[in-house]
């Protein structure tokens, strides 16, 4: 055997390890880039060092993230699912995981993250949102759409969005270039910095001969999006913290975005930097009130929800700006909400990814209230919203169309303009507020599940009641709507309604009352054994009107069930069961009750032909009935007999002794002779009518099998009832012997 020269084994150290370092120094090349916000160049180096197999759990970490930063919601799905399954996600990762999934369309996959994303912050505002709109996607595919979408002419192949109306004018953001020399871009994601452009529009909203904005709007970082006064001579607009060409940024050494103001100056636009700005965070996308007495702006400022926040704040007549308020968490989440717009009515519009939608950036309208502030989020649906990000809605002056930006596919870019036209108002959503109860008890029924449908049926939103019973819908006015509750052991209620003479806010209450199902349950058991019995036929017939109430096999429990919709509590009823099982004999018995509300049960015994078993109780014979001091057959005593008969005719190697029993009433020796007469009488009815005499032979056995404590002769007094004394006036049809 050869062996390892020492040398060697030094050099292929040497070269392991000068390897690893490499990987080592490769890793936290990525991480510099990745911490400089450079997503696209750290991508590449973490893809790199994770099919060379050297890599760690931060990297592809880090990797989904750069991907999810740069919209690249295929590949941050890859990654993420590859820490989801391992259940390495952070919580912010498995909202951004979900975010992924309802981009690429796996809305099922989606709910499964937000329900754990859910389980672990029930207090976090978007998870709440999740919970309390788990049927958002289906409700937004199938209402009517508020608008027609088009992407317009004059897109680029690169990043176009934030289109607004300026006079006859257009103005927008886009890092197109017109000079493809230019080499400064954005490392975030290695494209060119946004400028400002201005364009004239068709009739058709199409952009027509974009130019840049002249003067020195436009500088070498990002500027967009913008806003104006109604006359036009002011802009406020969002650049990088740039300023008289000088560039700052925060002690964490980002150059954040702030917001700028700029009036027109003899044609040119002269800018100023507003004092609600900071180094240290951003400020930014600003819209005004219709009176421009009230700013709306993002900012990432400390004190709000999380992510970007919506604020607003006095705009003063000397153009100061006042304290700024942040709108709450009605407008508010740990998301990012963004591109606040505010159209001449006073209603707000924005982009956020924290309120239930269909995924990434969905437009919100927040309608305004007259009493203050907004009243509940409409999600403004498909087409305005898709599965990526859309953003940036405006209208124009006359609200009759506008302009909505999207990343979504079919661009021709990235992020996209599209016009949009008005097809419907968008209503401001009432409330339909209800309580599910027992219509027995008038209690709240928890566990209810309501469902609020159109007039097609479509369900539009489920909820299940808590133990209030109590549930809520936005709904719209001058529609038509079915409310529909639902609960086991409960009776389905519906309960049609209109919202014709319903105003935008107003509230309507439409309660739900649940009758508890009435049902008929039966348990089929072994007689032997007492043990259910599994797969037994049972038919049950309706003996007034021969319909048939139940036709079912047992389940395990030996049970079946069957509601009963239209009985009542108090009413008779009278049926008949037959019940069929493999090896065992076929049986059939009465039902005759009132109906009582639930479960009204009953219990039945199934034999096999075993010897020294009660044939007649296997198949449910009746009491056997004489005249008094009679031992002829009579009639209704020849109709239980013949189901000996049958039984009999169906087991032919069957022999049955036919045993008769009186009370202890009477002498011991009358008793006797009464009895064994009858049951002599008995078995010969059953001769007669086909069954050999040697299969049945009757025997009298008077009082000396009494099967209670009911004996009464010589000194003994009987103080049994009626009842108790009947026990023991009986026929047996004990089988003795089976071939």
């Amino acid at each position: 055997m050869k062996t390892i020269k020492p040398y060697l084994v030094i050099v292929l150290l040497s070269l392991l390890c000068a390897f690893a370092n490499a990987q080592s120094a490769k890793e936290k090349r990525a991480d510099k880039y990745y911490e400089s916000f450079a997503y696209v160049e750290a991508a590449r180096l973490y893809e790199k060092l994770i099919k060379n197999n050297v890599t760690s759990e931060q990297s592809v970490r880090r990797l989904a993230d750069c991907y999810f930063k740069i919209k690249d919601s295929k590949n941050a799905e890859i990654w993420y699912k590859k820490m989801y399954d391992e259940n390495k996600l952070t919580n912010e990762e498995l909202y951004n995981y979900a975010q992924c999934l309802k981009a690429n369309e796996k809305y099922t996959g989606a709910d499964a993250v937000l329900q754990k994303f859910y389980s672990l912050n029930n207090k976090d505002t978007r998870a709440i949102s999740f919970s309390n709109n788990r049927d958002i996607v289906a409700t937004l595919k199938n209402q009517d759409p508020y608008f027609e979408i088009k992407n317009v002419d004059g897109n680029s192949a690169f990043d176009d969005f934030g289109a607004v109306f300026y006079n006859d004018k257009v103005f927008f953001s886009s890092n197109r270039s017109p000079n493809p020399t230019v080499k400064n871009t954005y490392v975030w994601n290695e494209r060119p910095f946004l400028d400002l452009y201005m364009s004239s529009k068709d009739d058709k909203l199409n952009l027509v001969d974009p130019v840049k904005v002249k003067g020195k709007i436009n500088s070498k970082f990002h500027e967009g999006p913008v806003c104006f006064t109604n006359d036009g001579q002011t802009m406020y607009f969002t650049r990088n913290n740039y300023y008289k060409k000088k560039s700052k940024k925060s002690t964490e050494g980002v150059n954040n975005l702030q917001l700028y103001r700029a009036k027109m100056v003899d044609g040119n636009w002269k800018e100023e930097k507003l004092a609600i700005n900071s180094n240290e965070y951003s400020v930014g996308h600003a819209t005004l009130s219709n009176n421009e007495k009230v700013i709306y702006f993002i900012s990432d400022m400390p004190g709000g929800q999380g992510g970007t926040d919506i604020y607003k704040a006095e705009l003063k007549e000397d153009g100061t700006i006042g304290t700024p308020e942040n709108l709450g968490n009605g407008i508010n989440t740990e998301g990012n909400e963004m591109f606040p717009y505010m159209d001449e009515d006073g209603n707000l519009y924005f982009s956020s990814n924290g309120h239930a939608g269909l995924g990434q950036m969905d437009i919100f309208m927040a309608p305004f209230n007259r009493k203050g502030g907004f009243r509940k989020l409409i999600n403004l649906g498909i087409p305005i919203n898709s599965g990526a990000d859309d953003f940036a809605f405006v209208l124009s002056r006359s609200e009759d169309n506008g302009y909505v930006s999207s990343n979504r596919d079919g661009g021709k870019g990235n992020d996209d303009i599209y016009s949009i036209l008005p097809l419907r108002p968008i209503q401001p959503a009432c409330i339909l507020k209800g309580v599910a109860y027992d219509n027995a008890t008038k209690k709240p029924l928890a566990n209810t599940k309501v469902q609020l449908k159109d007039k097609a049926g479509v369900n539009l939103g489920e909820v299940v009641t808590k133990e209030n019973g109590d549930y809520t819908f936005d709904i719209e006015p001058k529609k038509e709507y079915e409310l529909e509750g639902s609960k086991a052991d409960y009776l389905t209620q519906k309960n049609p309604f209109n919202t014709n003479t319903l105003k935008d806010g107003e509230e309507i209450k439409k309660d739900l009352y649940l009758d508890y199902a009435i049902a008929l349950v039966g348990t089929v058991k072994d007689l032997k054994t007492g043990a259910p019995l599994k797969d037994v036929e049972v038919t049950v017939h309706d003996k007034n009107s021969g319909l048939i109430i139940l036709n079912d096999t047992t389940d395990e429990n030996g049970q079946v069930r069957k509601s009963i919709p239209t009985a009542k509590v108090g009413d008779a009823y009278s049926y008949k069961v037959d019940m069929v099982k493999k090896d065992y004999l076929p049986k059939t018995s009465v039902l005759e009750n009132k109906f009582v509300g639930g479960d009204n049960k009953f219990i039945e015994l199934l034999g096999k032909p075993e010897v020294g078993l009660d044939l007649g109780k296997m198949i449910d014979i009746k009491p056997i009935y004489f005249d008094l001091n009679k031992s002829n057959i009579r009639p209704d005593a020849a109709l239980e007999l013949d189901k000996i008969v049958a039984a009999m005719k169906e087991y032919p190697g069957m022999v049955i002794e036919l045993g008769s029993h009186t009370d202890c009433r009477a002498t011991k020796q009358y008793n006797m002779s009464l009895s064994d007469r009858r049951a002599k009488s008995s078995a010969a009815y059953i001769v007669s009518k086909g069954i050999e005499q040697s299969r049945i032979y009757g025997k009298g056995y008077g009082e000396s099998k009494l099967i209670n404590g009911c004996a009464c002769e010589g000194a003994v007094k009987s103080t049994c009832s009626e009842e108790e004394h009947q026990l023991n006036r009986r026929t047996e049809f004990i089988i003795v012997k089976m071939k």
